[in-house]
């Protein structure tokens, strides 16, 4: 974050500098500036620079100062980026299928069993297939297709810092950010009597999730 931060010439010097305090301090700051989900004690240190009370003011000045919000639990930080300026992402933003996928997804994923625990393919199908026996033509394009659906969902959820991969294929684990979020999903709204007159045809609508507003955060613990 200044000139003396900048990677050195060689490849050894840097491997040296990330190595040192600073540049593990470095590291540190720049993982909470560049990750939607952050976890605090990934540092090779014997307490991570984000667990101490100055790398924690440290990098929540600097978030602050980039315009994100950061919020904190011991084993993990959540990083938003509400006026989009320091990132194209736009989660949970979205009206795709697949985004709403993704966030009907979290929406369940704490009410598992074993929230964090591994998170294979199938049972995605299976949590999608739920939502679409109450909600039957949601997501009729992808009938008969539901796996491009669970991967794609899973996929935005990687991104959003929510999953990560899992050794075995086709399996994820969800990270300790999915406590951080409330999803409220609710069926969209039918067109009124008045459209249907007005068209001059019997007006149809596909079940959708109204899913496109932001998801809620937990006060910072």
């Amino acid at each position: 974050m200044t000139a003396t931060s900048l990677p050195d010439a060689t490849q050894a010097a840097a491997v040296d500098h990330r190595a040192s305090v600073d540049g593990r301090r470095l590291a540190a700051l720049r993982r909470v500036v560049d990750d939607p989900g952050v976890d605090p004690t990934d540092d090779p240190a014997p307490v991570g620079y984000l667990l101490t009370l100055s790398g924690r003011e440290r990098a929540l000045t600097v978030a602050s100062q980039l315009g994100l919000v950061a919020t904190v639990r011991r084993d993990w930080w959540e990083v938003t980026n509400p006026g989009s300026g320091a990132t194209s992402m736009d989660f949970p933003l979205g009206r795709r299928t697949a985004r709403q996928a993704a966030l009907a997804l979290l929406a369940e994923l704490t009410r598992r069993p074993q929230p964090e625990a591994e998170l294979p393919l199938a049972e995605i199908e299976a949590l999608i297939t739920a939502v679409r026996e109450d909600l039957p033509r949601w997501g009729s394009s992808y009938a008969g297709k539901l796996t491009v659906l669970a991967q794609a969902a899973a996929a935005d959820l990687v991104a959003a810092g929510l999953l990560t991969r899992a050794d075995a294929p086709n399996c994820w684990r969800p990270t300790p950010g999915i406590h951080l979020w409330r999803i409220q999903v609710r069926r969209g709204e039918p067109p009124t009597r008045t459209a249907e007159r007005d068209s001059g045809s019997p007006a149809w609508v596909a079940d959708t999730l109204d899913l496109t507003g932001p998801g809620e955060l937990e006060e910072p613990s």
